[in-house]
């Protein structure tokens, strides 16, 4: 075996000496090895919340008084991480399209770019004007690397650039399942962990009850809906009740719990449009895991019905939503004030829009602006007039196309749907929609776009034909 090894290795350094271009050196990679840097990169980032708690083990102070501290330095370390494997998939993916340009000619590839990858197109398009944003904005180094508490630049948006080639180069269906599953993990042994709600670990881990590491309910929440609906399509793709569709459905009850009881609302009512896209579609167009969605959807009631017995808490928030809309409709005195005074950010969003259409006011340069009009906030807590407002609005139609080129392939197959496709459809929409009455932060939207990046080739190219979800485990 050494021997073998030691050969391997003499003819490695023999090709490469007899090297004469880098156009050689790139041709010589074999195109598994940079899926296999894509998949490690990617199992970093979904493992990612682990590293996170090891390093808050490693921290010197563990008491009440430095919780918030040390949660804002797990962020930068955090923030680091990523950035790191974002910039890293760059790299990675400069090197994928110099080979594909190399192997099938420049004007061949733009043409197959233009044609088969409107989605990364468009996410490109988006990423470029995000630094025109960023140069043409008022404080452009706050643009440029993000605030202390969001750390969500322009730098990081190239992160998320990164973090979403990996995922697109990963096209086999055994690395986004693998990827699912640790991400799944990962997320449920921090819902474990905040479910237990044990003082002294807390502070160990430097936990806030209800919202982990996150900071703050809703950047876990948002985390939490991807999460649970990602380990309801584990267990649908299956296809069956088996054994594999059983263990699956522990995290997702696990993750349901700890959804509900983090008190972030939005993502809740995220995960039931969720689920009752999952439910509707597998009975339309794949009935033989209609047993396994309904055993999801059960699931889910059970768990809300039961620990709302103890809190009242999703009657309550039900409550306040319907009040809400009836006050939105109704135009009265109570509407700015609904959806917590998300619909007065929203307006001023959007007027914050109208007043700079082309630009925005820059990436993360929203505080200043929201303080003229006595508020102390910086976000209008939907992701959509974010874009907008902080990029202008070219950049969310650039955004709206990559989302419509994502979902076209949906409604173009649904004869070919089968349940994994179903639920990972159902995954990321869940997530866009608690996005509606969210805000990006590194800690979420990293794992969207990674986990966007590996569903853009859920349907083959037309002529060949797809694998199966159940029988490629």
């Amino acid at each position: 075996m050494k021997r073998k090894i030691l050969d391997e290795f003499k003819q490695f350094q023999s090709d490469i000496r007899s090297m004469k271009s880098i156009r050689e050196f790139i041709l010589y990679i074999p195109s598994s090895s940079f899926k296999n840097i894509a998949f490690c990169l990617l199992a970093v980032l979904v493992a990612s919340p682990m590293y996170v708690l090891l390093r808050s083990i490693l921290l010197k102070y563990h008491d009440d008084f430095y919780v918030n501290t040390n949660q804002r330095t797990l962020g930068l370390y955090w923030v680091q991480l990523i950035r790191f494997i974002g910039f890293s998939g760059i790299f990675l993916m400069l090197f994928v399209i110099w080979k594909d340009m190399i192997m099938h000619h420049q004007g061949k590839w733009l043409e197959k770019l233009l044609k088969r990858h409107p989605v990364p197109l468009f996410l490109s398009l988006l990423l470029a004007w995000s630094a025109f944003s960023c140069a043409f904005s008022s404080n452009p180094a706050n643009s440029l690397f993000g605030n202390q508490y969001r750390n969500e630049g322009i730098i990081t948006y190239f992160a998320y650039a990164g973090i979403f080639c990996c995922g697109y180069i990963l096209k086999e269906q055994r690395y986004r399942v693998n990827l699912m599953r640790i991400f799944v993990l990962s997320a449920t042994v921090l819902s474990i962990l905040m479910l237990i709600n044990q003082p002294a670990l807390n502070l160990l881990l430097s936990f806030n009850y209800r919202a982990a590491m996150f900071q703050n309910i809703n950047h876990y929440g948002y985390f939490l809906s991807l999460a649970t609906m990602l380990a309801a399509a584990l267990s649908l793709r299956e296809g069956r009740l088996n054994k594999a569709a059983f263990f699956w459905l522990l995290p997702f009850a696990i993750l349901v719990a700890a959804l509900i009881t983090n008190n972030s609302f939005g993502p809740y009512v995220a995960v039931v449009m969720g689920l009752i896209f999952l439910l509707v579609f597998t009975l339309i167009y794949a009935k033989k895991a209609k047993i396994c969605a309904g055993m999801l959807v059960l699931v889910f009631i059970l768990l809300s019905l039961g620990m709302n017995f103890k809190s009242s808490y999703l009657t309550h928030e039900t409550k306040i939503l319907v009040y809400d809309i009836g006050n939105v409709i109704e135009r009265n005195e109570a509407a700015p004030r609904a959806g917590s005074g998300r619909w007065y950010l929203w307006k001023l969003g959007i007027e914050y829009t109208l007043e700079k259409p082309i630009f925005g006011y820059g990436p993360d340069n929203l505080h200043d602006r929201y303080l003229m009009d006595d508020l102390n906030h910086d976000r209008p807590h939907n992701e959509f007039i974010q874009l907008s407002a902080s990029l202008g609005i070219p950049a969310l139609v650039f955004y709206c196309c990559a989302l419509f080129f994502y979902f076209l392939p949906l409604l173009k197959n649904l004869k070919k749907l089968n349940p994994e496709i179903i639920g990972l459809y159902a995954a990321i929409l869940s997530y866009l929609a608690s996005s509606f009455v969210g805000q990006s932060m590194y800690c979420s939207a990293s794992f969207f776009f990674a986990f966007l990046g590996l569903t853009c080739h859920l349907f083959p190219p037309a002529g060949t034909q797809p694998a199966s979800s159940v029988d490629e485990k």
